[in-house]
């Protein structure tokens, strides 16, 4: 039997300085392996891991130019499969700031 991805197309939103985790799940004899790869880049250098086996993607550090669409491709010695894109979205923290104004008086 060939390697069979079997998840759905997750969409995740996380705060920028969040961890976002994609799963992959996989079927097939031999026991298949995941790989995670980001549509249009390449997965953030140093701030993402992924098990082969589980198929876990986890990007931690979010930053805005993290979010986007990931697929996995599991493969096993019968063949490859690649998934359904997945959708990270890294939601920025809203800051306000404080405004004083201070009314002008004309001048007689």
């Amino acid at each position: 039997m060939g390697s069979q991805t079997t998840s759905l197309p997750q969409s995740v939103v996380v705060a920028a300085g969040g961890t976002a985790s994609l799963l992959c799940s996989m079927t097939g004899t031999p026991q298949p392996t995941a790989a995670w790869y980001k549509v249009g880049g390449a997965l953030p250098v140093g701030r993402h891991s992924f098990s082969a086996s589980s198929g876990t993607l986890r990007i931690t550090g979010l930053v805005q130019g993290d979010a986007g669409q990931y697929f996995c491709v599991s493969s096993n010695d019968a063949g490859s499969v690649r998934s359904l894109n997945s959708t990270i979205t890294v939601a920025c923290k809203l800051i306000i700031l404080r405004c004083e104004c201070t009314k002008l008086h004309k001048a007689d």
